[in-house]
């Protein structure tokens, strides 16, 4: 796909927005697939190693990335795994993956 949308500057609007949407569709079922697979290896318990804090630090170094950006990812996969209705919506695009970040950061936050 990356190569094929080097060219699209030649392409029409109505191209670009067609590719994009297929895009956006494709980021949506991505965040869905890895949330069921990242609440799974949790529940599972076996990727922590020795010096893993918690399944945050876990993911952050098998990720390459830091705490912060695993820890967004593991709450927005909790949020997608536990709230039917908002994976819902990430899956339709009435919910954005942006605005599935701040509902996973105040559903963490919140009490049962």
């Amino acid at each position: 796909l990356a190569v094929v949308a080097r060219d699209s500057r030649a392409w029409t609007g109505a191209d670009r927005a067609s590719v994009l949407a297929v895009v956006r569709a494709s980021e949506a079922a991505l965040a869905e697939a890895r949330a069921h697979l990242l609440v799974a290896d949790r529940d599972a318990g076996d990727s922590l190693r020795p010096g893993d804090r918690s399944f945050e630090a876990a993911q952050a170094r098998s990720m390459r990335s830091g705490l912060g950006e695993a820890s967004r990812v593991v709450r927005q996969a909790d949020a997608l795994v536990s709230m039917g209705t908002v994976a819902a919506g990430v899956r339709a695009g009435s919910v954005p993956l942006g605005h599935l970040d701040e509902l996973a950061r105040v559903a963490s936050s919140a009490t049962p």
